[in-house]
């Protein structure tokens, strides 16, 4: 349980830094507490560029997924693989995340979109570095599938409480009249988290003792991936669910802030009921297996969203 709870922290500064810092760099579409929601209430990057640059950083960290598997796959280390590959990755996420709170100047140019945009990409792939391989590691410390689906659950738990405390703490703490940026260094200790895997995570780093496998390169892993045709079908299925879901989730998000309702009230509300649908699933699978089980929560995902729009009446 406490090992599904690593990814905790490094997850919540990835909302701050993706849904708040990003933001802050410009004064437009703040309609309060400007000063607050912003870094010095006045734009610091010129608007058109930075929307350019932030998306390629997005692309990137799109691309780098696989090369990154490679890596942490392959690597060599005394330490072990996959402690030196979260280590690789936490210290200059952690870094960046810092450096983005500290502009070079204090108004618009050129020089502050090309800072704000290279420290974007520079967490954006070192978090994805660090997070690929905590996620690779859920296989190597379980016994059996119980033990991966305990650690997969204890996640989805802990992903209610870093999205509440990312769309409901950090907007009531400015809201309150605390800086964006002082409320990102508030919560930069919950990182910390990333640290339980190092102590806990036993690998073997006996080169002599480890069992040698068959050597893929990156070229020989995209080959087998475009061959298999069910996991490109599953891809496409999960790009499609991902934008809805990344949708959905931003636009509740936008949609109460603008009735003014409590967001510290609406976004617990939403994802409270987790840890219990997350139950209820397993025994559906138990009971009528894994296609019914994927059928009824689409059915259900798909009946919620749709509900939504009755907020208007």
């Amino acid at each position: 349980i406490l090992y599904g709870c690593s990814g905790l922290g490094v997850n919540l500064l990835n909302i701050v830094m993706g849904s708040y810092l990003c933001s802050a760099l410009l004064v437009g579409g703040f309609d309060k507490n400007v000063e607050h929601w912003t870094f010095l209430n006045k734009d610091l990057v010129v608007a058109g560029l930075w929307a350019i640059l932030a998306a390629i950083a997005k692309i990137v960290d799109g691309l780098i997924d696989l090369p990154f598997s490679h890596f942490t796959d392959n690597l060599k280390s005394k330490w072990g693989k996959r402690k030196t590959a979260i280590v690789i990755g936490a210290v200059p996420m952690l870094i960046a995340y810092i450096l983005f709170l500290f502009p070079l100047n204090s108004g618009i140019s050129v020089l502050n979109t090309i800072w704000f945009a290279s420290l974007l990409m520079i967490f954006y792939a070192c978090y994805t570095l660090t997070m690929l391989t905590y996620y690779g590691t859920f296989a190597e410390v379980a016994k059996d599938q119980n033990d991966i689906t305990l650690i997969s659950n204890t996640k989805s738990v802990c992903d209610v409480v870093y999205f509440s405390l990312g769309f409901a703490l950090v907007p009531a703490l400015v809201n309150s009249g605390l800086n964006v940026r002082l409320v990102a260094l508030l919560l930069l200790p919950c990182a910390l988290t990333m640290l339980i895997p190092l102590f806990m995570l036993k690998e073997n780093t006996d080169e002599a003792k480890v069992e040698k496998e068959e050597k893929v390169t990156v070229f020989s892993s995209i080959m087998f991936t475009l061959k298999d045709k069910p996991y490109i079908l599953w891809l496409c299925v999960l790009f499609v669910n991902n934008i809805g879901l990344q949708l959905f989730l931003s636009g509740i998000n936008e949609y109460f802030s603008t009735l003014h309702v409590n967001q510290a009230l609406i976004m617990p509300t939403c994802f409270v009921p987790v840890p219990f649908t997350i139950m209820l699933y397993n025994k559906i699978i138990k009971k009528r297996g894994l296609g019914f089980a994927l059928r009824y929560v689409l059915l259900v995902y798909s009946i919620g969203m749709a509900l939504m729009g009755l907020c208007n009446f």
